[in-house]
Formats: C-alpha cells, structure tokens, sequence
C-alpha cells in the first residue's frame, strides 16, 4: 500500500513536471493593437475603448479607409478607473482630430 501510494505521489510529480516543461504556442499578435502609419492628408482618428470597441476596430479602419487614420488604444481600456489612471499615455503627444470614447461597461460590476 505505502509502495503504491509513493508510486502515485511520484507520478503526479513528474506530470506536473512534464505540464510545466510544455511550451505553449506563441499566440499571434492582434491586428487591432498594430501601430497604424499615418497617410498626413487625413484626419487623425483615436478610438478609446473596453472589449467592445476592441470588436469594431477593425471593422471600423476599414470603413474610415482613406478617409481617416483609425488608432486605438493599445490595451483593452476596462473600467473607468482605468481609463482616467490611462488617459495622458494614451492620447501621447500625437494631435486627434477626434476621439471616440467608449468604455465604462466594466463599471456595471462594482455598481
């Protein structure tokens, strides 16, 4: 009993081990987060944003394609707090012609 118990505990050990050693695959970037080169005969466009506007970002630089260079901010923005802690680094130093906000959704949870 005492010989098959170490047996188990042992193997659990090396599975653990062996899960630990695994590398995970690297996963790819998201195209939303790519940093956007600018075309100077258009207007700048910065979308400030939760998950949801991470969704229709790309959508979105398509649509505005030649019309408007369409950033975003490169994290998901989450609450509020977040995004008033964020605000300075992510309008840079760059000029917006407009900035689109939406985030505030992830404040429903600490209502």
């Amino acid at each position: 009993m005492r010989t098959t118990l170490l047996l188990a505990i042992a193997l659990c050990i090396s599975c653990l081990n062996l899960q630990a050693q695994t590398k995970k695959p690297k996963r790819k970037p998201n195209p939303v987060f790519a940093p956007i080169k600018d075309d100077p005969k258009l207007p700048r466009v910065l979308l400030i944003g939760d998950s949801i506007s991470i969704g229709y970002t790309l959508p979105t630089r398509k649509l505005l394609m030649g019309k408007a260079n369409l950033h975003r901010i490169p994290t998901n923005g989450g609450p509020t707090t977040k995004g008033l802690e964020s605000i300075d680094a992510w309008l840079g130093k760059g000029k917006w012609n407009l900035i689109h906000f939406n985030w505030g959704l992830h404040d429903l949870k600490y209502m």
